[in-house]
């Protein structure tokens, strides 16, 4: 192998290539702890190439979807008509995808995950983020 060949390889094991999933993402929080009938907020932001226009976001509850949040039910779908009055999207389609659960229930109690598709691909950042619902403290 030759000396040039040699240094490239080199240089490409040191500098490494960014895989597609470097550019792709969601930040969810830790484990979320909520008192049975409060209303419960879930920060949360997402990022990907800035070439791409982001279609439709979807938030699924891990109680009923399984896997990767691929195919409905959401509890969220911005493609959708029906409005849930439990669950609201007080994100947008650029980087935020903030959940808000009023009322929340022991029900509601499950693993929450977030997806957004582009006009080139999707992403469902892995794992999502755990909400635990308790009752209410009393002496």
């Amino acid at each position: 192998m030759g000396t040039l060949h040699l240094l490239v390889l080199i240089v490409i094991n040191f500098t490494g290539f960014q895989s597609v999933s470097s550019f792709w993402g969601v930040n969810y929080p830790g484990p979320i702890c909520a008192v049975r009938g409060s209303n419960v907020r879930i920060p949360c932001n997402y990022f990907y190439p800035s070439s791409l226009k982001v279609e439709t976001v979807s938030w699924c509850s891990m109680n009923s979807n399984k896997g990767v949040c691929a195919d409905p039910p959401y509890v969220y779908d911005s493609s959708s008509n029906s409005a849930s009055e439990e669950f609201q999207y007080i994100g947008d389609k650029q980087s935020n995808c903030t959940l808000l659960i009023s009322n929340v229930q022991f029900s509601h109690s499950a693993e929450y995950k977030f997806k957004f598709i582009t006009n080139k691909d999707k992403w469902t950042e892995n794992p999502g983020v755990t909400l635990q619902v308790g009752g209410k403290y009393s002496d």
